[in-house]
């Protein structure tokens, strides 16, 4: 029996009512919902969101199904607000596509919706369907600042939900087949798998339309044949047949190239059909075409690159981002606690960074720090290790290095600067360095440098200062 929820479209203000999961619906394996965990956390971790989720619709409330484990998300795995308020979701929900709100506050439509007043003011969100059309839900995210969603997210974030939905399509696809197996007819022309009936001696007895699609001949060309005469990699399936011992055989893969060169993947499995006395009667021979999944695998491998990437770089600049340069720092220091070996740190900072963007825009100002990040990967040596640390803020981890010797590198990093023409503006840094003492974590560490790079803003700037500890 079908299952309906009304919405509100805060669009136009009507409601409708759409058709959502039915009760007979297989239930998300725990499996699958780490795997969903797993991407939550990765869209909230690598684009910097507060809030990933996948929201679940039943007939009178929304609820969070799955939150992004990050600290600053408000949202909370169970919560539920109840349909008819126009919530950004029930307008991806009704409309049945994707919705992009950049910032609700300078939106005629969307300010005034209950996520705003939770200071969510971006959203991004697609529908999520059974393979029947039913809607399971949404996944989106919510930023409390404006945000462009830009072709790269949306296309990670739609390579994501198609995961999602293959997943549940393969849930799907699995209960049918377990419901329906005793009407065994009837169940050839439901699967959407290739499924061939075989006698004891291997050859073709019943054949479904998709066996007929993937073995390229009509019916009556194969009814009592052997399976592999109308396979065109027939030498693949001559294994199947050579090691064949009744006992079964379960995702056996096979590799097609069809009549275009075109090559398809695909699963075998087949178990036996015994009679009264357990002697075998028949052989299901079970293919499913995994084409579209290894596509999607791929298509995830690329992304998965991508996001690793993205998650230890600074894109302005091509160094370490913040949270990359503390976990390197982190285990350099650990060294240096375990072998007694030095280790310095510097903090370097453009000097007057607002006065160039406030004078010649901020476009320049990404030209300067692209330049300045240029210069100093230029003058630091192989060993060391740089990230953006914010902003117009720097942070070099120096291993194995006295801080006299860090000092020459910094230097010799400020005198680059100061000599260097930035497209006809002149700029200068301050820095400052401190040393690994004991029993230091890198926060004390990062911090002393931080209190030296102060001093040498106060002193005139265009300084190194090193921490008197060390």
């Amino acid at each position: 029996m079908n299952r309906l929820a009304e919405v509100l479209i805060r669009k136009n203000g009507s409601k409708k009512s759409i058709e959502i999961t039915a009760f007979n619906k297989p239930k998300i394996e725990e499996n699958i919902i780490e795997k969903w965990q797993l991407i939550l956390n990765n869209l909230a971790n690598i684009f910097d969101l507060p809030a990933a989720l996948i929201m679940k619709i039943d007939e009178k409330a929304i609820s969070v199904f799955l939150s992004s484990e990050n600290k600053e998300n408000i949202y909370k795995k169970g919560e539920s607000e109840r349909l008819g308020l126009g919530l950004y979701c029930e307008t991806v929900l009704g409309e049945n596509k994707q919705l992009i709100v950049e910032d609700a506050l300078e939106d005629e439509i969307w300010k005034d919706n209950p996520d705003t007043k939770l200071n969510m003011i971006s959203y991004l969100g697609v529908p999520i369907r059974w393979v029947d059309g039913e809607l399971f839900g949404t996944l989106c995210v919510l930023d409390q600042k404006k945000r462009i969603f830009g072709p790269n997210i949306q296309s990670i974030f739609e390579n994501f939900k198609r995961s999602i939905e293959l997943d549940m399509e393969l849930l799907y696809k699995n209960q049918i087949y377990i419901e329906e197996n005793q009407f065994l007819q009837e169940l050839i022309e439901l699967i959407p798998s290739a499924l061939i009936i075989l006698n004891k001696d291997l050859i073709v007895e019943d054949i479904n339309s998709h066996g007929i699609e993937l073995l390229g001949h009509p019916k009556e060309a194969l009814i009592g044949k052997r399976v592999s005469e109308g396979i065109v990699n027939g030498e693949r399936v001559a294994i199947i047949e050579e090691n064949f011992d009744g006992n079964g055989l379960s995702d056996f893969p096979i590799e097609i190239i069809d009549r275009f060169g075109v090559k398809n993947h695909f699963l075998i499995n087949y178990s036996t059909i015994k009679d009264a006395n357990d002697e075998i009667k028949n052989i299901l021979l079970i293919v499913n075409d995994i084409t579209k999944i290894k596509e999607v695998e791929e298509n995830l491998r690329i992304n998965n690159e991508i996001l690793r990437e993205l998650s230890i770089e600074d894109r302005l600049t091509n160094m370490y981002n913040h949270v990359t340069i503390y976990e390197i720092l982190e285990k350099h220091l650990q060294e240096s606690k375990r072998y007694n070996r030095p280790l310095s740190i510097a903090m370097i900072d453009l000097d007057d960074f607002k006065k160039i963007n406030d004078e010649h825009g901020h476009r320049k100002g990404d030209d300067v720090l692209r330049s300045l990040s240029e210069i100093i990967m230029k003058e630091v040596r192989h060993a060391d290790s740089v990230g953006r640390y914010g902003g117009e803020e720097f942070l070099i981890v120096l291993p194995e290095t006295s801080v006299n010797e860090a000092f020459s590198v910094i230097e010799r990093i400020r005198d680059s600067v100061e000599k260097y023409d930035f497209g006809g503006i002149r700029i200068t840094v301050s820095a400052g360095i401190s040393c690994f003492t004991k029993n230091n974590t890198h926060e004390e560490i990062v911090n002393r440098a931080d209190r030296s790079l102060y001093r040498a803003k106060a002193i005139g700037k265009n300084v190194v200062i090193v921490d008197s500890i060390c």
